[in-house]
């Protein structure tokens, strides 16, 4: 387990921007507007639309912008972060950075905006994301801030820091960063959604003696609670340590709880999720998909109460589907005192070279799939050994083929979306015989 650095070294959705949505309808609503492919490089949702709350917009643009104008039109625009800070932001208030436009800087959001009122940050124009890079880049210090197509490049630590509580991130771009978006202790309900997080492949602690303090290399730090985690592209989190040879993750936990991460494709990353510290617990983990080439690539480590990093208690793995091809891979890895109220797996699909799985102890799993290498572990009721027959591993096509043993094989009790990785209905009919069971994987065929 990579230690987490200094806290003092680190820069200091809503699931739904208005009030009384529930969760489940607006994960409906979501998931009927975000259809994934399986290789695209990136969600296929709709254009960002600016979030219409009703408030003032101000405009910013770096090349043409003048802080002496008023801000309030995009003929009459500021040029500097600066001006943002400088204005108290009621609820409701809009924030617009020109399309095209770079600044070298931060932008830390002290205020915060009100239930069906938030605060929003997003683009205008046409060409490129704004692009904030270099310095601490964007911190959501407030709560009901939805911050929506701009691009944190290079930031001194993450590209973007949140704290408070119903925040959103959607529609943007982290790269270079040491974590691409952090979710700090204390912050809850954050909303992560539909982001391109690429490279952000930067240690922030990484000595030359092998102590066990390098850390970094993250798409997302999760150390907050009930945040959602959904529908991202995560690639390339992985950098050299002295202490673990490669690290990074495409999901870090460590001390986050009740976190929900699904519908997330990650790719080339040097492991999809790693969770530590004896406060994670509860976190969920569905419907992702992750292909990796990396020598040393792997799904998820967790681990018992004998880790100095543990115990990480309650995590569950439902319907993801793992592809790993690099020759030291390893899919699931439980140790330190892995068990039942460790780790949770139902419907998952995991390929490996090395170890499909390896655990110190039984575990509860069920219907799985497990291929490639060593299986240390006790496979649980309905869980076999078996080619997954991907339709084209070759180009990460994870998606079952009809003659599948996953076909209508996973267990019909496990939690679900209403809908698989590509947005079609869950449960459905794969073998022909007029009854809808739940495949096994990200993926149900129809």
């Amino acid at each position: 387990m990579a230690a987490l650095g200094n806290e003092r070294a680190i820069m200091s959705f809503r699931r739904a921007a208005t009030s009384g949505v529930r969760r489940a309808g607006l994960v409906a609503g979501l998931l009927g507007l975000l259809t994934l492919s399986v290789v695209a490089a990136a969600p296929s949702a709709p254009a960002a639309q600016v979030v219409d709350v009703g408030g003032p917009t101000y405009y910013v643009d770096s090349t043409t912008g003048n802080d002496a104008n008023p801000g309030t039109s995009s003929a009459t625009p500021w040029r500097t972060l600066e001006m943002i800070e400088a204005v108290p932001l009621a609820p409701g208030s809009s924030v617009l950075l020109r399309r095209g436009g770079s600044w070298d800087g931060s932008l830390t959001m002290l205020n915060s905006g009100a239930s069906g009122a938030p605060i929003v940050i997003a683009s205008y124009g046409r060409g490129e994301l704004p692009r904030i890079h270099t310095e601490g880049c964007l911190n959501l210090l407030g709560s009901h801030i939805v911050v929506q197509s701009v691009h944190v490049d290079s930031c001194r630590w993450s590209g973007i820091a949140v704290s408070g509580h119903d925040n959103v991130v959607r529609d943007s771009v982290a790269t270079g960063n040491v974590a691409g978006v952090y979710i700090r202790p204390g912050a809850t309900r954050s909303l992560i959604l539909a982001n391109e997080l690429r490279d952000n492949n930067r240690m922030s602690v990484v000595t030359a003696s092998p102590t066990g303090d390098d850390s970094g290399a993250w798409g997302v730090l999760l150390r907050g609670d009930d945040s959602e985690v959904a529908y991202n592209v995560i690639t390339g989190s992985d950098a050299f340590s002295y202490d673990w040879g490669r690290d990074g993750a495409a999901i870090e936990v460590y001390g986050g709880r009740g976190n929900r991460v699904h519908h997330n494709r990650a790719l080339e990353n040097n492991m999809f999720s790693e969770l530590g510290d004896a406060r994670s617990a509860n976190n969920v983990f569905s419907y992702n998909v992750v292909v990796s080439q990396l020598e040393r690539g792997g799904f998820l480590t967790t681990r018992g109460a004998n880790s100095r990093y543990g115990p990480v208690t309650g995590t569950e793995l439902y319907n993801n589907s793992v592809l790993l091809k690099g020759a030291l891979s390893e899919g699931i890895v439980c140790h330190a005192g892995c068990g039942p109220g460790i780790l949770r797996m139902r419907n998952n699909v995991i390929q490996a070279v090395q170890k499909a799985g390896f655990a110190d102890a039984p575990f509860e799993d069920g219907n799985g799939i497990y291929y490639g290498g060593r299986i240390q572990f006790v496979l649980g009721p309905g869980s076999t050994v078996a080619p997954p027959q991907f339709v084209d591993p070759a180009t990460g096509d994870l998606r079952l083929r009809s003659s599948s043993p996953g076909i209508d094989r996973g267990d019909p009790s496990v939690p679900h979306y209403g809908v698989d990785f590509d947005g079609n209905p869950v449960p459905a009919d794969g073998t022909g015989d007029g009854v809808p069971v739940i495949d096994v994987g990200a993926y149900e065929l129809s």
